[in-house]
């Protein structure tokens, strides 16, 4: 339900817009109670039970004026300035009128429950629409753009970049750090870049995320921005963030002068503005991820997953068929297996992966006929796999490749597609692969692809996006029904290093949610003889443990398990017991601990569930010191009883973390592992 109010700019110092609790739901009611909008004396005024923010209302062209963090009681206050929020290429006049709608938004497709605050601002050539979004127990205001031409003006020529949001921070030494996320996996083994300067003269900074810290006033300021990673992000103007000074613009709206429209309205992107309690990098590191899981509708209950693919061990579509299925559901129950997909080749058409010879084979174009289970691999269809599956309590999921010809043109029939699936067989997981995002159209129809199976699937259906190739989204645009399949690795190709593996997980698990990647493991036995004496090669390792590299995300089982040997099946005991604490662990916030993965070190995640309880999980890679000092999220001086839930090392112990965060900890094996459970006493 939702309740909407309007304000006329013209009104905006007479009239204020208090926000009223509504007919619905009691919990909805309860976590929404503390969310309110205020315009007064023109200034706009949001607050939640975490942060207040003031801006200046400018006849709708916001400037923001600061930001409170309630609980530290920590402002943030900007330096003083008339200076527009947003600038365009060309749109060089002041806004005409502005109006103001404040909304509820409760029981969502597409969002969490939060207050809306749409500000909409008349320009001579187009209209501008920002839509504020606050969440409760969020210390960050979303903000997302929309434009559209007036039926009178044509679209502009003029050049130069669009500057969504600029700040002026007060203080001489201000030290900021961008952060830049690479996709094209296949390609790429280094996902996560930072650079680190003091504020001067202009500095320019790439990535999705900017951290701001005043240490003189122990403040820190974060900018997120929802968006594509630069390979599809569409009007990219080289660059996210400037600086001079302590002024910082963030440039990129999402969409240029042509890819504007009359009369309907083009989406562009999203950013976030949040305050931390102080500038420690535990409190910035929370609020990010605080406001991005304010974001996200992850729940662990729905979309934690154990899920094996067999495309991993490189037989393509050669072996796909019924029996060959039957098969796998059985050894997936035995071995502690969730979800079973079926990659590319259950389908009549063939895709240009195929392992069979052929004419007409499809990747960027597909029919509607091609969408059929392959009549000679499934006789039957796909009922008898679905029963199977249903039988052993097992998910099934499929792959599907949305046809890109003409930037998505055949999106609607691609949506019903998916949605005939799911009325038919049940089915809610598919894996998203092939996508190639070349400009605004075709972002806009796969995303009405997205969101009408979403919408008609009343939010059953869930989607594992593909990152490894092409021009995709990425880590941070979608934050809806779906996570990231983040690598293709094969021992075939002798490129499967489990310590590989885990460092992308431990630099990505700073910046974004662990439980929103899938993280391979493989069948070790495979391909030996393509690593040599390598002492890192995944044979030198236990099965344990390259499930156990996995675990703070979802585990992809990458194989085919009746190509297993019995050992194998040893580690069942351990995916079974990880399948009874995975809910409980991924309800965490997932930080990396210990040194980066090398192959060498000591290291691990922390799931830290509240102030007095959590988990930890230590790596004790190729280092021949069997103790090790690892550094934790703790506080120096608490008093921490550890009990281990899996792997090795001691049962119980209780420890005090040291000055500087660190615990010790014992595993007598090289390449081993421990998972405890810890409290605060």
């Amino acid at each position: 339900m939702m309740q909407r109010k309007f304000l006329s700019g013209k009104k905006r110092s007479v009239l204020s817009i208090v926000l009223l609790i509504m007919a619905m739901g009691v919990n909805a009611q309860l976590a929404l109670v503390n969310c309110k909008a205020e315009l007064k004396n023109d200034i706009l005024k949001l607050n939640n039970n975490t942060i207040e923010a003031q801006y200046l209302w400018n006849n709708g062209d916001l400037v923001e004026q600061n930001i409170l963090e309630i609980e530290s009681n920590n402002n943030l206050a900007f330096k003083s300035s008339s200076k527009s929020g947003f600038h365009m290429p060309g749109l060089n006049n002041k806004p005409e009128k502005s109006n103001l709608a404040v909304t509820k938004v409760v029981n969502d497709l597409f969002y969490n429950d939060h207050v809306k605050v749409e500000v909409l601002v008349d320009y001579k050539q187009l209209q501008l629409k920002r839509v504020l979004r606050l969440y409760p127990n969020s210390s960050a205001i979303f903000t997302e753009y929309y434009l559209k031409l007036k039926a009178s003006q044509g679209a502009n020529s003029a050049e130069g970049r669009s500057c969504i949001n600029q700040v002026a921070l007060d203080g001489r030494n201000l030290l900021m750090k961008s952060v830049k996320f690479t996709g094209h996996t296949d390609g790429s083994n280094n996902l996560v870049s930072e650079q680190e300067a003091l504020s001067y003269s202009r500095i320019a900074f790439n990535g999705n995320i900017l951290t701001v810290k005043n240490k003189q006033k122990q403040q820190g300021l974060f900018l997120y921005k929802k968006a594509p990673l630069s390979e599809a992000y569409s009007g990219y103007e080289g660059l996210d963030f400037e600086a001079r000074g302590g002024e910082i613009k963030v440039f990129g709206i999402g969409c240029k002068w042509s890819d504007l429209k009359v009369n309907e309205w083009t989406k562009g992107y999203t950013l976030a503005v949040g305050i931390a309690k102080s500038d420690s990098e535990y409190d910035m590191l929370m609020a990010l991820r605080q406001a991005q899981m304010a974001e996200s509708n992850y729940n662990a209950q729905r979309d934690d997953m154990v899920l094996m693919n067999t495309w991993g061990d490189r037989s393509k579509d050669g072996r796909l068929s019924e029996s060959f299925i039957m098969n796998e559901l059985d050894k997936c129950k035995e071995l502690g297996v969730t979800h079973f997909q079926l990659d590319d080749g259950w389908q009549s058409g063939l895709s240009h992966n195929s392992a069979f010879k052929g004419k007409n084979k499809a990747w960027a174009k597909w029919a509607v006929k091609d969408w059929m289970p392959h009549a000679e691999r499934f006789p039957n269809g796909l009922e008898p796999v679905v029963k199977k599956a249903e039988q052993l309590n097992i998910q099934l999921g499929l792959w599907f490749n949305p046809s890109s010809h003409n930037d998505y043109e055949a999106w609607e029939n691609d949506a019903d597609i998916l949605i005939g699936l799911y009325n038919r067989y049940g089915i809610r997981i598919f894996k998203i692969d092939g996508m190639q995002i070349n400009n605004k159209k075709g972002e806009e129809q796969f995303l009405k692809f997205y969101e009408k199976v979403i919408r008609e699937t009343k939010g059953n259906v869930y989607f594992n996006l593909d990152v490894t190739a092409g021009k995709r989204f990425g880590y941070h645009f979608l934050h809806m029904n779906n996570n990231i399949f983040l690598e293709n690795r094969y021992t075939d190709s002798g490129n499967y290093y489990p310590f590989r593996t885990l460092r992308n997980l431990w630099m990505l698990s700073r910046y974004m949610p662990a439980q929103s990647l899938q993280i391979e493991f493989l069948n070790k036995w495979r391909n030996t003889n393509k690593y040599g004496d390598d002492t890192q090669a995944p044979n030198k390792l236990s099965f344990d443990y390259l499930f156990a590299v996995t675990c703070m995300a979802q585990p992809l089982a990458w194989f085919e398990a009746s190509g297993l040997p019995n050992e194998a099946f040893s580690t069942a005991s351990v995916i079974k017991e990880y399948n009874k604490l995975r809910n409980s662990i991924h309800a965490g916030t997932i930080l990396p601990i210990g040194n980066q993965p090398d192959g060498y070190s000591w290291t691990g995640f922390q799931s830290i569930i509240n102030d007095k309880e959590g988990y930890i999980i230590v790596y004790r890679e190729q280092t021949e010191q069997s103790n090790g000092t690892v550094k934790t999220w703790l506080k120096k001086g608490q008093k921490i009883k550890l009990t281990k839930v899996l792997g090795d090392g001691k049962g119980q112990m209780s420890t005090v973390v040291k000055g500087d965060q660190s615990i010790d900890f014992t595993l007598p094996k090289v390449n081993s592992f421990a998972l405890y459970k810890y409290k605060v006493q």
